[in-house]
């Protein structure tokens, strides 16, 4: 005799019983939570509301037809058969920023640009009268600030005054202590 492994004697037992009750061996009805939301009149709603603003989120819409929005992102996907995008911000350089902006770049040396710049730029500096390194313009920002205000800061201040007197207390610190002892070491005394 022919030994059936388990599984299979399970299936085929399966198989029998459902043709005795059914009179085929396709699969029953599944059970299960019926589709509450994503009905064909939440479909026609959000086809509307696209329609009406199709700028408009699908969170905004979500909270209009007050349902999910992971609902109303499948039915745009899926039933819909729609995209969305998000719109990015593009910002502007004003003349103003634009002047500032530039550095040693080849496009921004150009004798094209150059003469473009100049004729709509009213503040357009020219590259002959550019700095060699703009960080070295101001070294305040890099060095002596952060020191000055580690040592400012290291105490909580009531009001503006009081952190005025104190940076410049430190500030008067760091030039006795770096520049002045090293340009005149005899006043180290």
């Amino acid at each position: 005799m022919l030994k059936i492994p388990r599984e299979r004697r399970m299936f085929i037992t399966r198989a029998i019983k459902r043709y005795l009750e059914t009179g085929n061996v396709k699969d029953r009805g599944r059970t299960g939570r019926p589709c509450s939301v994503v009905t064909p009149k939440v479909r026609k709603a959000v086809r509307e509301q696209i329609q009406r603003c199709p700028r408009r989120s699908m969170r905004k819409m979500a909270s209009v037809l007050k349902i999910s929005h992971r609902s109303v992102q499948r039915i745009v996907k899926n039933q819909l058969g729609m995209r969305s995008f998000k719109r990015k911000t593009v910002y502007f350089l004003s003349s103003k920023i634009m002047g500032k902006r530039l550095d040693g770049a080849p496009a921004h040396i150009s004798k094209v640009n150059q003469a473009w710049l100049k004729e709509n730029i009213p503040d357009f500096i020219p590259k002959d009268e550019w700095p060699p390194y703009s960080p070295d313009l101001n070294p305040m920002d890099y060095s002596i600030w952060s020191i000055s205000e580690t040592k400012a800061c290291a105490k909580a201040h009531t009001n503006v005054e009081s952190l005025k007197v104190s940076l410049r207390r430190e500030w008067a610190k760091y030039l006795k202590k770096h520049c002045v002892l090293r340009l005149r070491p005899s006043l180290a005394d």
